[in-house]
């Protein structure tokens, strides 16, 4: 297993992933779907980890294929006193 961090070229990225976590502010969350690229990501049974507040998984599910899982992970900041 490999871990490769993108910031460019997104659409070639997400071909070739098998796990995408997918994290923005929910405006630009509209941007996604615009254009069809997400629906181009090809494969099978990728996961699509949503990081995204105030953004159903309903909505994901409707610019992804129909065979991409997709879940909603809530991240949580640390409390006072973490020896983490």
């Amino acid at each position: 297993m490999s871990v490769e961090v993108r910031t460019g070229g997104n659409v070639r990225g997400l071909r070739r992933a098998d796990v995408i976590i997918l994290g923005c502010k929910p405006p630009m969350c509209a941007d996604i779907g615009r254009g069809g690229h997400v629906r181009g990501i090809g494969g099978y049974h990728k996961l699509l980890v949503s990081i995204i507040s105030e953004v159903k998984i309903a909505s994901l599910k409707e610019v992804v294929p129909g065979s991409t899982r997709v879940v909603m992970a809530m991240p949580n900041t640390a409390f006072k006193g973490c020896r983490c």
